[in-house]
């Protein structure tokens, strides 16, 4: 991922956002549904994202993991500015960076929770024997 160049973040961060908009049209009106955000997030820190049905939470979220591309403005992760991101760098970044839980819960049926968490583990490494230790650490922080 160091193709995309790197960006120093501040002390102990591991996510910096600058200036995030995400501007679209629906039904003839524009939507700021991320617009100006500023904001940096601390390695080792669990963070909640709260606000009313609307404001952007699962927007922003979605900028964060690459799987829609901001307006304007820069998404720093770990060093490595995701909102520059195409292709097969962004499939890697998503593989390696970050993990989500969708509120439809796209799991695999017949798979248990833990598994399903350890699912990029195994992509990545299927001989990896600490894959349950290493998708279990990830749950205590």
């Amino acid at each position: 991922m160091n193709s995309i160049g790197t960006a120093k973040l501040a002390e102990g961060n591991i996510i910096e956002i600058k200036d995030l908009e995400k501007h679209f049209r629906s039904g003839g009106n524009e939507v700021k549904a991320v617009d100006g955000v500023t904001i940096g997030f601390q390695r080792g820190k669990m963070i909640a994202i709260r606000g009313s049905s609307g404001s952007g939470k699962t927007t922003l979220l979605n900028l964060i993991g690459a799987l829609d591309r901001p307006s304007s403005g820069s998404i720093i992760v770990d060093g490595v500015d995701v909102s520059k991101m195409h292709g097969k760098a962004e499939v890697k970044y998503r593989l390696q960076k970050v993990g989500f839980v969708f509120q439809s819960y796209c799991l695999i049926p017949n798979l248990s929770a833990l598994e399903n968490a350890m699912m990029p583990i195994e992509l990545l490494n299927p001989n990896d024997k600490q894959r349950v230790e290493k998708t279990q650490n990830c749950w205590r922080g």
